[in-house]
Formats: C-alpha cells, sequence, structure tokens
C-alpha cells in the first residue's frame, strides 16, 4: 500500500512540473511578445537636417517646434572642424562654446509620447537617451551632459514629477567620441519629453567647442503586472484540474 501511494505522488509530481515548466515557457514568450522598444523618437539626431532654433523659441511651443533642436550657443558644423574634430554620423555635428555666460551651454529638443499613454499611465514605459560628445584637439577635457524632462501637456510650465532626470561625464582630454547616457522609468502622466545635450561652461575655455552627434530618445514598453497575474491564474486552475 505505501509502495503505490509514493508510486502515485511522484507520477502526479512529474506532471505538476511538466505543467510549471510550460507555463514558465508561456511567461517568457508573453514576455517578449508584449515587450518592445521605438525607433529613435528624436528629429534630425545627427544634426545634418534642421536649422537650429533659439532655445527659448523651442521650448515656449512645443506643438510648433517638436522635433527641432533649440541651441543657446550652437552652430552646425559639417565635416571636420577647425580644431580637428570629424562628425561622428557624417555629415555634419553640433558644436556649442560658453558663450552665453551661464551655468551650462545647452540645446534642447521636445518629443510628443501620447502614443505611449498607455504603456505610460500603467507604470510601464521605460526611456533610454544617448549622445556622443567629444572636444577639440589640445583641449583638456570637458563636462559633458544629458536631461530628460518630463511634462503633463504640451507647455514648459507643466512640468511632471519627477520633473527631470540627468546624467553627466567629464571627458578625455582627446578628440575621441564617447557616450553619455540615461535609462529611467517615465513617469505616470507623461505627455511631453523635452531632452537637453549640454556643456558646463566652466569646463569649456573662452576659445573651445564642445561638439555633439548621434542624439538617441527610444521608449520601451514592457508586459503589464496583470498580464503575469493572469497567467498566475491559469497555472493554479490547471494544477487544480491536473489533481482531481
Amino acid at each position: 500500500m505505501k509502495a503505490h501511494t509514493a508510486k502515485k505522488f511522484r507520477v502526479q509530481l512529474g506532471s505538476g512540473s511538466k505543467i510549471t515548466a510550460f507555463l514558465l515557457a508561456l511567461l517568457g514568450a508573453s514576455g517578449s511578445v508584449q515587450a518592445a522598444t521605438s525607433v529613435n523618437l528624436l528629429g534630425d539626431p545627427g544634426f545634418d537636417v534642421n536649422p537650429l532654433q533659439d532655445f527659448t523659441t523651442v521650448l515656449n511651443n512645443f506643438a510648433a517646434q517638436q522635433g527641432k533642436w533649440g541651441s543657446e550657443v550652437g552652430t552646425i558644423v559639417t565635416g571636420t572642424s577647425s580644431d580637428g574634430v570629424v562628425p561622428n554620423s557624417a555629415p555634419s555635428m553640433l558644436s556649442m562654446t560658453n558663450a552665453d555666460g551661464g551655468v551650462t551651454t545647452q540645446t534642447a529638443q521636445v518629443i510628443d509620447v501620447t502614443a505611449f499613454a498607455a504603456a505610460i499611465n500603467a507604470g510601464d514605459a521605460t526611456f533610454d537617451l544617448e549622445a556622443m560628445f567629444t572636444t577639440g584637439k589640445g583641449y583638456s577635457g570637458a563636462d559633458a551632459g544629458i536631461v530628460a524632462m518630463f511634462f503633463t501637456n504640451s507647455s514648459y510650465y507643466s512640468p511632471n514629477t519627477p520633473a527631470q532626470m540627468s546624467a553627466g561625464k567629464a571627458l578625455d582630454a582627446d578628440v575621441g567620441w564617447e557616450t553619455v547616457s540615461l535609462h529611467g522609468a517615465i513617469p505616470v502622466g507623461t505627455q511631453w519629453m523635452a531632452v537637453q545635450v549640454l556643456y558646463s561652461d566652466a569646463s569649456l575655455a573662452s576659445d573651445q567647442s564642445g561638439y555633439v552627434d548621434s542624439a538617441s530618445l527610444t521608449i520601451t514598453t514592457i508586459p503589464e503586472s496583470s498580464s503575469y497575474a493572469l497567467l498566475g491564474l491559469g497555472a493554479g486552475a490547471l494544477l487544480v484540474r491536473r489533481r482531481r
């Protein structure tokens, strides 16, 4: 009698393990199918097409200026610069100086992200922002940075919470391009984002330029937790049915 009971238990455990393995595979498949990363959402990511707008013009009119870069003190350089910098992605790159006399010299762009509203408002959306930075020959390293800002509607005066995230890097004292990147969760309620590429004015000499190229912003929507909960309920139902 005891041997028979033990044998029966082993059969049930084996069947349950197969069901569990099947459900885990289903969970993995569900996650991979539902997770999706957007294309680069920035207009003119290589600073090759659009003429630069004024920094405040872009931030004061999201709808009309979407996809355009607005710069405080910036110029577009095509081909090799006078201080020996070659664009990371041809044909052009952005050059910024410390001539504005502020804390940083910045260039910004605004992006409508309402197409991702369902995932953002469910807390299931993340972003990845990056850009390439360098300075010219003969200069010491400079402090480069990127900023992601979040807004609840199409106005600079409607910041979300948190209002922004940022990342920075002290560049090597050479002409090689370096990546500054930032990853984070998009706050619930975000409808617009603004991205900034910048240099610390104090880190740029009066005759020195900081260069930016190959900017990128992507949004990833991840599987909703409710999908996993439903699969969990399904697992329980299958196991109960198997035992019966």
